[in-house]
This record gives structure tokens, C-alpha cells and sequence, in this order.
């Protein structure tokens, strides 16, 4: 025999599955959430959703099936085919839920679960009574068992994983066309046969069709009566966790402005658990410096459908002032209109204070970095500089802000970048401390030597973060050190000149000596001469020596009347001052012995001038003339005086001399050239001298 199914039963069928697996599978997260007792109940809630919208399923397509002839069903039976869905659903969930549950595990429960069903279903086709025999087709049966198998471990699979709305909007409809396939596979295995028997009528009066919609109906209303609990238990939780973070909840209901805060809220504006608080009371709260900030945010989320994120101050009733950070989400309606806000509000008071210590203390590291007379810096793990004190400005003329990155480079000469970059590179690879010295260009110009020096900085976990550093000018110093060895070398050099020249005047003496007590006569006249220049020279730092000083210390032993000399201030270069000493001495000894200053009547007159040239160093022309004294005459061999002046004045000076032996007095003219002259070596002024 034909047996048909109506279209409407088998979407309303279909109808109860797709939302028994939806909710099968949302409360089945809910066991995750739980332990103990609470996750049994929960396990068993979702049994029982999964298991009676099966049984509605199956009940409500068999109302919907047709054998030609009237049907009544077997109470008894119809319970149990209930009981068994439940059961077989409650056993699978409770095995798959288990903590460790493996594939396997989860593979079996779903086989049990399927065989249930299936159990389920061919109770529930015994419990039907009509005129027809019933008969099977074994192989649609077993596909029957198959698909319910299939779907059931499907069913656990899906509601063992984490997924989106959307996945799981996909999983409850594949899942209720498995489970209504399931159902028509296993009625299209039914093989009718007519009895010939006529069976009872129903007893139940009420149309099959209506009795479908009210078992949907009543099935519907638990499964909507679970999920309520399911999102009510899932708002405990959530408010639960935001309690145990010390966070307040709260709603606003638009535009009547009805505030509907957590207990946690209402602490934290001072108010107990009991105690009302209104979104008035609220504004009341709110710091008066504050109040338009939060205004400005809120209207801000009203209007541009923006998230409402704000901090501000409170006053509590004992005066005390609070920090909280509010921040909430605008809902609307179909037609975009604002319904209500829900947000949560913390206390934030000790991160503000955290701040400002961290600000109080970051602004006392810059008023001492910036006070500090040297340059103080700090650069991040990259190696680029982060913190530049106020000292660059001042020195470099530029901002700080100039420093940071790698503009440090563009203050530095050069020539001196790539050496410092290598220097900083090797310590950065080693993580070890820095010290390098280099030159940089401050806001005048003027090169500078810097000593820097830095230290690698480390978090408590070892993480490396960078250097701490600064650099000091230490141009003083290398000015000093470099003139300190310039003033060895030229003592050095002046030891040598002055060892020179004493070794030439001990030849020329002895070569003229005419016996050992006359050599040692003139042998010490000329080296105190000599030390006279010196002493000259080393009272201006041995960078210059007064002419007329010279001259003053060497007419020193004799009468004033006698010694005439006239010119303006000539300093000379050490160098010209040694050689017109010894000149001088060689000049007044001989004047002392053959000349002028020989007769209590002779006069010496010394008299200078300088002549400037253009474009030249000027030139000193100076006159030596011995007057009344005895008869000059022209001698028949150039002694030591002559050979000293002459060579000394040449060869040392570049100069010019020239000697007039006229019978009324020893005339000698000298010409020499201002300039600092070069130091030569030892054997040139041995040369010149001798």
C-alpha cells in the first residue's frame, strides 16, 4: 500500500529540529562555563532539549502520515519512545562532555546516541495502531541507522567546539535536516499491507493538524524557555566576572535617561548595594571641572553612533574625590533611533595617581638632566636616541627634539660620524659600556672635543632596552694636554739650541783663549749673557722679550752717564731675542775693553726704529755708535765678536749687519726681520753661531 506525508507536518517537523539543535548547542556551551552540580543540571538541560525536539519531530511528522486507514497510538509506548530520545541524548552528552574526551570517545557516544534515535522512532512507528500491517525494508532501515548515527556524532562534535554565531546558526540547520532525514529515510523503509481488519478510531477529538501545532507550540516554548535561562545564567556570569574584576555594570534607557546600575556600579559612586542610584544622581557626582568633557563624549555617541569611552572625576558624600572611566555602546532600533546604552565603569583612581608619580618623577629626571652642565641621553633597543637634554640647545643652538633619531650626527664633524657609529655599533653587539671621544661643532662654529660615555640598560627580565648616557666637553683639557706637549717639544728643542749654542761659545772661546783663566773669564760672562736673555724671555712666558730689557741688563754694570738708548717698545720673538743678547754682550765687551766705555769720557748711543713694509713683517734697523773714546782701529783679523755678530745675525735671523771701524768711534748697523722665525735644528745654530 501507498502511505503519503503532508508538506505542512514535515516543515513543522523540520522547524522543531533546526530549533532543538540550535539550542542543543547553545546550551551545551553553557557546560563549559560550570562545574559540579551546575554543569549536570546544564548537561541534563541540554539532553532534554536535543532529546524532547526529537521526539517532537518524529510525534509531530507522524501526526502528518497517512496509511489509508485511521491510526490511534499506544500511550505507554509513546512516553517510552520519549524516554528514550532523553535518555540516549543525556548518556551521548554526558560521555562527550567529559573532561579528555578523544575522538573516539566522542565517536562512540554518537553511535549510541544515533541507536537511540533510531530506537526512539521504531518504538514510537510500534506505537502505532491502525488497520494496516507494518513491514520494513532492512536495507533503507540500516541507512536509516546510518544518517541518525551520522547525525548524532556530528551533533556532539559541534557542541564540543568553540565557533561564531553564524557556524553555529549552520551547524543547528545541518544537524535538523540530518535528523528529519533520518525520520523519512526510516519511513521510507515502511512496508504496508492491508488487513483487512478494521481498527478502532481515535479517541482523541482533536484535529491532527492542531495537535501539531500545539505539541510544536508547547515544544517551542521550552526550547525558548531554556535559552532565557541559558542567556540569564550567561548575564550572571558575565556580571560575576566583572564583579570579581571590581567592574560595574550598568544600563541607561533612552531618552527617559532610566539608569539601571550593578552593585559593583553603585560602589563605586559611593553607594551601597540598597541605596538608589539615579542617572541624576549620577550628573550630581560628577566633578564640576568634568562635567562638560562628559557631556561632550556623550553627545558624541549619541550622534555619531560612536562608542562612549570617557574618564572624569567624582565627589563622593565624604568629600573624597574618585577617578572612573566609563565607557558604553549606543543600541538602536530598526529605524535608527537610540533605545538604550549598556557599559560598565571602573575605578581608576590608582592609575591616576600612578601617572602622575610616574609624571612628578619623570619631571624631576628632566629638571636635573636639563640643569646638568653636560649633554645627558638616551636611546631605545635600536640604538636611536630617544631623550636629548636641554644642554644640546644651549650649546649646539639647536631644539632637543633635533637630537633624537640620528640627528645627533649632524652636530658632530664629519670625519668623526662613521668612527663613533662603529664604536657605538661594537658596544650595542656586546651589550657592554660605551666610551668614545669625538669632535662636534657648537652654535658658534668652534670645534669641541667630547668624552661619551654610556650605559646599557636592562629590564628585570634581562630584556635589553637601550643606553643611558652622557657626554662632556672636554676641549679645555685637550687644549691643555696639547699645549703641554707642544711645550715639551719645544723645551725639548730649546735644550737642544741652548746646549748648541753654549758648546759653540765654549770652541770660539777656547780657540781665542789665550790661557786657561782667560777662557773661563769669558767663557762665564757669555753664559751669563746668555742666562740674562733667558731670564728675559722666560718673565713673558717665552713668547716674546722687550729689546730695550736686553739692552738695559747689558749696560747694567756700567755708568748711566756713558749709555744712551733710544726707541720705542720692540717685544721680539724668543728665538731673535737670544741671538741679539749674545750680540749685545759681545757689543758691550768689546766696548768696555777697546772702546768707548773704556774712557770715563766715551758715550755708547743705541738707538731702533721699526720699519713697516707692506705686505711683510716688520723690519727692526738698529744703530750702535761709541763716541769719545779711544782711536778705533781696523783690525788685521776678525775675532770671535765679529765672526758671533755676523753669523748670528745672518745665519740665525736672516738678517743684516755691517761693522764701521772709524778712528772716532766703532759704528755697527743691524737689520733684522720681525717675523718668528722658524726653529731650526741644533747643528744650524751650531753653524750660524760658530
Amino acid at each position: 500500500m501507498i502511505h503519503t506525508h503532508h508538506s505542512v507536518y514535515m516543515l513543522l517537523s523540520l522547524l522543531v529540529a533546526v530549533f532543538g539543535s540550535w539550542t542543543a548547542l547553545d546550551l551545551f556551551r553553557r557546560v563549559r562555563t560550570h562545574v559540579g552540580r551546575a554543569r549536570r543540571v546544564w548537561l541534563t538541560t541540554a539532553a532534554v532539549a536535543m532529546g524532547s525536539s526529537i521526539w517532537s519531530m518524529h510525534f509531530i511528522a507522524m501526526l502528518g502520515f497517512d496509511p489509508g486507514s485511521p491510526v490511534r497510538y499506544d500511550v505507554v509506548l509513546t512516553i517510552l519512545s520519549l524516554g528514550l530520545a532523553v535518555l540516549a541524548t543525556g548518556v551521548a552528552f554526558f560521555a562527550a562532555a567529559s573532561d579528555g574526551a578523544s575522538r573516539r570517545q566522542v565517536v562512540v557516544a554518537g553511535t549510541f546516541m544515533g541507536a537511540g534515535i533510531c530506537l526512539m522512532h521504531y518504538v514510537g512507528m510500534a506505537a502505532l495502531r491502525t488497520a494496516v500491517s507494518l513491514g520494513y525494508d532492512y536495507r533503507l532501515v540500516a541507512l536509516s541507522f546510518a544518517v541518525a548515527v551520522g547525525a548524532s556524532t556530528a551533533a556532539l562534535f559541534a557542541a564540543g567546539r568553540e565557533r561564531s554565531m553564524p557556524w553555529r546558526a549552520a551547524a543547528a540547520v545541518m544537524l535538523g535536516l540530518a535528523i528529519v532525514g533520518m525520520h523519512y529515510t526510516a519511513m521510507a523503509a515502511l512496508r504496508l499491507t492491508a488487513t483487512g481488519v478494521h481498527a478502532a478510531a481515535s479517541d482523541v477529538s482533536v484535529p491532527p493538524l492542531v495537535l501539531a501545532f500545539e505539541v510544536a507550540a508547547g515544544t517551542l516554548v521550552i526550547l525558548l524557555l531554556a535559552l532565557a535561562a541559558s542567556l540569564y545564567d550567561r548575564r550572571l556570569d558575565i556580571l560575576g566576572a566583572l564583579d570579581a574584576g571590581r567592574v560595574g555594570y550598568w544600563e541607561l534607557a533612552l531618552p527617559h535617561m532610566a539608569l539601571s546600575p550593578s552593585r559593583r556600579a553603585k560602589e563605586i559612586f559611593g553607594r551601597t548595594g540598597s541605596e538608589a542610584l539615579t542617572y541624576e544622581d549620577l550628573l550630581a557626582a560628577v566633578h564640576p571641572e568634568d562635567r562638560g568633557r562628559r557631556e561632550a563624549a556623550m553627545a558624541r555617541a549619541l550622534e555619531e553612533y560612536a562608542n562612549y569611552d570617557t574618564e572624569y572625576r567624582i565627589l563622593l558624600g565624604d568629600g573624597a574625590v574618585r577617578w572612573v572611566n566609563v565607557r558604553g555602546r549606543v543600541l538602536y532600533d530598526a529605524r535608527g533611533r537610540p533605545q538604550r546604552m549598556t557599559g560598565i565603569v571602573m575605578e581608576v583612581t590608582d592609575r591616576h595617581r600612578a601617572f602622575a608619580a610616574v609624571a612628578e618623577s619623570e619631571g624631576r629626571f628632566r629638571l636635573i638632566a636639563d640643569s646638568a652642565p653636560a649633554l645627558i641621553w638616551m636611546t631605545d633597543a635600536a640604538g636611536l636616541v630617544t631623550f636629548a637634554n636641554r644642554h644640546y640647545e644651549t650649546m649646539f643652538g639647536r631644539p632637543a627634539d633635533q637630537m633624537l633619531g640620528v640627528g645627533w650626527a649632524e652636530i658632530l664633524v664629519p670625519e668623526d660620524v662613521k668612527p663613533y657609529r662603529r664604536s657605538f655599533g661594537k658596544a650595542m653587539e656586546a651589550r657592554a659600556d660605551f666610551k668614545h671621544f669625538t669632535r662636534g661643532r657648537d652654535r658658534h662654529g668652534r670645534t669641541l672635543w667630547f668624552r661619551c660615555e654610556g650605559t646599557p640598560r636592562f629590564a628585570p627580565g634581562g630584556e635589553f632596552l637601550g643606553y643611558t648616557g652622557c657626554n662632556v666637553d672636554i676641549t679645555e683639557a685637550m687644549v691643555a694636554q696639547e699645549q703641554q706637549r707642544l711645550l715639551i717639544n719645544e723645551l725639548n728643542h730649546r735644550v737642544k739650541n741652548t746646549l748648541a749654542t753654549v758648546q759653540s761659545i765654549a770652541a770660539q772661546t777656547a780657540r781665542r783663549a789665550e790661557s786657561p783663566e782667560d777662557f773661563r773669564e769669558k767663557f762665564e760672562t757669555r753664559l751669563i749673557a746668555l742666562s740674562q736673555t733667558h731670564n728675559a724671555l722666560t718673565r713673558g712666558g717665552w713668547e716674546s722679550a722687550s729689546l730695550g730689557e736686553l739692552l738695559a741688563q747689558e749696560f747694567k754694570p756700567y755708568a748711566g752717564e756713558q749709555v744712551r738708548v733710544d726707541g720705542p717698545d720692540v717685544d721680539l720673538p724668543p728665538r731673535t731675542a737670544v741671538t741679539l743678547g749674545m750680540v749685545f754682550h759681545e757689543l758691550a765687551t768689546n766696548a768696555a775693553k777697546y772702546g768707548a766705555l773704556s774712557s770715563p769720557a766715551g758715550i755708547v748711543r743705541v738707538s731702533w726704529q721699526t720699519v713697516l713694509r707692506a705686505g711683510e713683517a716688520a723690519l727692526l734697523v738698529l744703530q750702535w755708535r761709541e763716541e769719545n773714546g779711544p782711536p778705533v782701529k781696523t783690525p788685521t783679523r776678525r775675532g770671535f765678536g765679529s765672526r758671533l755678530i755676523e753669523g748670528s745675525v745672518k745665519g740665525e735671523l736672516g738678517g743684516v749687519s755691517r761693522m764701521v771701524f772709524d778712528p772716532t768711534g766703532f759704528h755697527c748697523r743691524l737689520e733684522i726681520d720681525l717675523s718668528d722665525p722658524a726653529d731650526s735644528a741644533s747643528d744650524q745654530t751650531t753653524s750660524a753661531v760658530g
